[in-house]
């Protein structure tokens, strides 16, 4: 019999992913992820109201992602203690933000 056990952290968070090639018409999904840092806020928001206590991470897969404007964070952003909010790249991936 194989047993194994998830971490709390593990259990208690939302995860999103990134890509350059997503639309922010998905859900945000491994499978249908978004295509910019604005959406993936925008979501990142809507799910600490709607499920306080969770921590989220967002993964940001490789390639690159071209920034219209400035992306603002706010305190908002940034979870509550026990429960942040992380970005970080996808393992092996390397995400490039440019602007214009």
């Amino acid at each position: 019999m194989l047993l194994f056990s998830v971490s709390w952290a593990q259990q208690n968070m939302v995860p999103f992913y990134l890509a350059p090639d997503g639309s922010d018409d998905n859900n945000g999904t491994r499978e249908s992820p978004f295509r910019s840092l604005e959406k993936a806020r925008e979501a990142v928001r809507t799910q600490l109201k709607e499920t306080p206590g969770k921590s989220v991470v967002v993964h940001v897969k490789g390639g690159v992602y071209h920034l219209d404007a400035p992306v603002v964070y706010t305190s908002e952003d940034s979870g509550r203690e026990g429960s942040p909010v992380v970005y970080k790249a996808v393992d092996g991936e390397t995400p490039i933000f440019t602007a214009g």
